[in-house]
């Protein structure tokens, strides 16, 4: 997936973790993390071990996680 998101939209990551999209950061001071799910469940890996298939709904959602 992590190819997928490189190609089509404006990312940074730090390693598997993507830390800004579009230039929307993630924050370790605000105790923010972009979360993603697939198909309306969240992943259980980084998105760059993550294989999508043909027809997978992908949702980036930048959630608190305190």
């Amino acid at each position: 997936m992590l190819d997928v998101m490189e190609d089509n939209f404006f990312i940074e990551r730090d390693g598997a973790y993507i830390t800004s999209i579009e230039r929307v950061s993630a924050s370790e001071e605000d105790k923010t993390a972009w979360m993603y799910f697939v198909n309306d469940e969240m992943a259980t890996v980084g998105a760059d071990e993550y294989e999508l298939s043909p027809g997978d709904k992908v949702v980036f959602d930048l959630q608190s996680w305190e």
